[in-house]
């Protein structure tokens, strides 16, 4: 994965007061992945190419997500994946962000998954991938 593509976003998306404090971070991240898809899913495609399913633990009703990587769609709620993944609001901002890969917190116990666990090691590309252009370094 060597370029980073860089999506079109509003400077509302760089508000770093907004990922910060006690508000949930996932529906911002969930927002940023739905946009990633519309800008460049061949490319999410391409590299996931299956059915992620991203479970909020502290998320309630709303902290779901089936990122269907071999259609190039999304779509929030629960739905057939084949891996479901189940991580806390923190930790999937850390992945999102580059400050844990989703292989360690596989194995530290910090993300739970269900289904096909060799596609856990795609994750932390999908979700970095699905960062607005203003969280990447210059």
């Amino acid at each position: 994965f060597g370029s980073r593509l860089r999506p079109l976003v509003s400077p509302a998306d760089c508000d770093a007061s907004a990922l910060i404090g006690d508000m949930p971070k996932f529906p911002k991240i969930f927002d940023n992945i739905e946009i990633a898809l519309k800008i460049r899913g061949s490319h999410l495609v391409q590299i996931g190419g299956a059915v992620f399913q991203i479970v909020v633990s502290d998320g309630g009703d709303v902290g779901v997500l089936t990122l269907d990587l071999k259609s190039g769609s999304a779509e929030r709620g629960k739905g057939r994946a084949d891996v479901t993944v189940v991580l806390t609001d923190d930790d999937l901002a850390a992945i999102t962000e580059g400050r844990l890969d989703s292989l360690h917190a596989l194995s530290s116990g910090r993300l739970q998954a269900v289904g096909d666990i060799a596609l856990i090691g795609k994750l932390s590309q999908i979700l970095e991938s699905s960062r607005p252009a203003c969280a990447y370094d210059s």
